[in-house]
């Protein structure tokens, strides 16, 4: 019995199925939310010191890039998660034994490529990449604030005072 083996290229499937553009469309919107984010922070900069102001920028700085790129994984996740599923029902459904990605093969018959297929396979498919981050902007105090604030000492038990 000889097996049969098809191949895809996942990149191109990415980048030419709506998959992707529904990725792109989505990084876009979390690099909206995180420049904002970033502009609401440099906001706040202005009543600090030279250098809390060094100190706090480069803290938000490495949170917003951080987000970012966690950002970037899990919708490159969700997105390979579901071209996966779409390559293992076309497999099942034209009885395929093997479906390599593009770069595994040295040499193979074109005929065996279904990147195409793929392509058309994803077309009404929606990913939901789920909810959209909330950044919030951390409000530090000053020094000057916190030690103007009243301390109150707890009253030791049994005290009439």
């Amino acid at each position: 019995m000889q097996q049969k083996i098809a191949y895809l290229d996942p990149g191109k499937v990415l980048t030419e199925s709506v998959i992707g553009k529904q990725e792109q469309a989505r990084q876009q919107k979390v690099h909206d939310i995180l420049l904002q984010a970033g502009k609401d922070a440099e906001a706040r900069y202005a009543e600090m010191t030279p250098e809390q102001k060094q100190k706090s920028a480069l803290a938000d700085q490495t949170i917003l890039n951080n987000q970012w790129q966690a950002e970037q994984r899990h919708a490159r996740e969700i997105s390979m998660k579901t071209i996966a599923a779409a390559v293992e029902a076309y497999r099942v459904n034209h009885k395929i034994d093997v479906v390599l990605s593009q770069n595994q093969v040295i040499a193979i018959d074109s005929r065996s490529n279904i990147t195409k297929d793929i392509i058309d396979e994803l077309k009404k498919v929606h990913v939901d990449y789920g909810s959209l981050p909330v950044i919030t902007i951390k409000q530090e105090e000053s020094k000057d604030a916190v030690a103007n604030k009243k301390v109150e000492k707890p009253t030791p038990q049994g005290s009439d005072k």
